[in-house]
């Protein structure tokens, strides 16, 4: 693949970006990084001073197995301090990624110190 274009839902500083609100995080990683290039378009409502900035949802995909051992392990994670990790729902139930995962979603009330640590 020669090259990869694709939104963000935010971007710091750095050039740093959180990408998956729209909840296909595993596919567009795999899409990127197959492509010779990757180039990200977003506009100033996407920038933020730091990750997690934004306040809204900082999406990570997880395994259905065990996934309130992998939420409580994310909310726990000294990178991430003081985020409030939550599964993502589609109603009643938990939404189903396509590729049959869940997302737990991270809250922040700061930005994430220092993102490199994080990812």
């Amino acid at each position: 693949l020669d090259v990869a274009i694709d939104g963000a839902d935010e971007v710091d500083p750095d050039l740093n970006v959180v990408k998956g609100r729209g909840g296909a995080l595993l596919r567009e990683k795999m899409v990127e990084m197959a492509s010779d290039s990757f180039v990200c378009i977003v506009d100033d409502t996407k920038l933020v001073e730091g990750l997690g900035g934004s306040k809204l949802a900082m999406p990570v995909e997880i395994v259905q197995f065990c996934w309130k051992y992998n939420l409580e392990r994310l909310q726990n994670l000294p990178e991430v301090a003081g985020c409030e990790a939550k599964l993502r729902m589609e109603g009643d139930a938990p939404y189903v990624t396509d590729n049959s995962n869940y997302i737990v979603d991270l809250y922040f009330e700061d930005p994430i110190k220092d993102s490199y640590a994080a990812a």
